[in-house]
């Protein structure tokens, strides 16, 4: 605490997050039926982890996650294949990188569970989360004229990005 108030330190890293609707999915058997006796095999994303590397011009952040499955009928060995996304999201909508990927659940004969893991990386340029040098060593509260700057020199929205799965 200082004379003029809290100093605090913010991380350019993007909070890691499952957007909703999207970390679970049902496969039915056929395909085309929604009915409850159809359902196949259910999955939903879990444990989600992150790390971020924020030293260089690009904020690096790498997420790791499970993929834990439950399958109707535990006869014989079976393989499923699952899409899944990672986006990184600047200022709460804008889509600045995103990449779909793939992961194979494998059960063993008699197994109804499977589970595995999933990976992805996100990055975001520093410059777009981050406020200029001179306006961070503004002194506290000089800073309540942020609103003030020319709109290339930062906004309250620039340091609000999240990488999801």
């Amino acid at each position: 605490m200082t004379d003029t108030g809290v100093i605090i330190t913010r991380s350019a890293c993007p909070a890691v997050a499952i957007p909703a609707a999207t970390g679970d999915v049902t496969l039915f058997d056929p395909e085309t039926s929604r009915d409850a006796t159809a359902i196949d095999v259910v999955a939903n994303i879990t444990n989600v982890r992150s790390a971020c590397n924020e030293a260089g011009e690009q904020i690096v952040t790498s997420v790791t996650f499970d993929v834990q499955a439950r399958r109707r009928d535990a006869r014989g060995v079976r393989d499923v294949t699952l899409p899944y996304f990672v986006v990184a999201v600047q200022g709460g909508t804008n889509v600045v990188s995103k990449s779909v990927s793939r992961v194979g659940l494998h059960f063993a004969d008699g197994e109804l569970r499977a589970t595995t893991r999933g990976t992805g990386t996100g990055q975001v340029s520093r410059a777009a989360v981050t406020l200029p040098e001179d306006i961070r060593q503004r002194p506290p509260g000089q800073l309540r004229d942020i609103g003030r700057l020319p709109a290339h020199r930062g906004s309250a929205s620039l340091q609000r990005h999240a990488i999801v799965n």
